[in-house]
């Protein structure tokens, strides 16, 4: 995504607290490390990451608003 920053920012605002966004990217399209900053920048915006997902060829991670 070009700005992950700016994507949880509206996200995160749009989520009632207590409301969870599933966050998930192919493995093949999103590198590791990638993945990695985009869930950072969804820390700064304020969501807590709730849990990691096994999805086949997928990284996907439950992320809230508290």
């Amino acid at each position: 995504m070009p700005d992950a920053g700016a994507f949880f920012s509206e996200a995160g605002g749009a989520l009632r607290p207590g409301g969870r966004l599933l966050f998930a990217e192919p493995k093949w399209h999103v590198s590791g490390d990638a993945f990695a900053r985009s869930l950072e920048a969804g820390e700064r915006a304020g969501l807590t990451r709730q849990g990691d997902f096994v999805f086949p060829g997928t990284r996907a991670v439950l992320l809230a608003r508290p």
